[in-house]
């Protein structure tokens, strides 16, 4: 765990999948899923006796495993969000129109669509394939008629 402590350290991004307890101090955030997925707890390890009442993550662990509802819904009621306000009200009178970004390749698609449409592009002319003279002989040796 020290080595992963060292490579986060580093800016390298860790994941870390554990069961077990010691080195959970060493996170800098901890994602604790009840059973079934539910989370439980997400954030760093300071402050998880804020939220689950005691920083002992053996009793934390049991009252998950054996409580993994009521664990998640606690979770959601702390961090249940503020319902969005409402939009601003728009201004009496007809909208204001807002010009759309356009890419750069959206133009060009339309240009070259528009010369296309009006005759001023046309595509490459395909040369006729060449054939060798050895492929020409072998070619006509198949396509001569049989007189039989």
């Amino acid at each position: 765990m020290a080595t992963l402590r060292r490579l986060a350290d580093a800016g390298r991004v860790v994941l870390v999948v554990t069961h077990s307890l010691t080195y959970l101090s060493m996170c800098d955030q901890v994602l604790l899923l009840a059973p079934g997925g539910k989370t439980s707890f997400c954030g760093p390890p300071g402050q998880v006796e804020g939220e689950m009442g005691t920083s002992d993550w053996a009793e934390i662990f049991a009252y998950v495993a054996d409580q993994p509802d009521t664990a998640h819904m606690r979770y959601l009621d702390r961090h249940r969000r503020a319902p969005n306000p409402p939009p601003p009200q728009r201004p009496p009178g007809p909208p204001i129109p807002v010009p759309r970004p356009v890419h750069r390749w959206h133009q060009a698609v339309a240009s070259i669509h528009h010369r296309c449409r009006s005759g001023g592009l046309r595509p490459p002319e395909t040369p006729e394939p060449e054939i060798s003279q050895h492929r020409h002989r072998r070619l006509g040796h198949h396509l001569k008629m049989n007189p039989w």
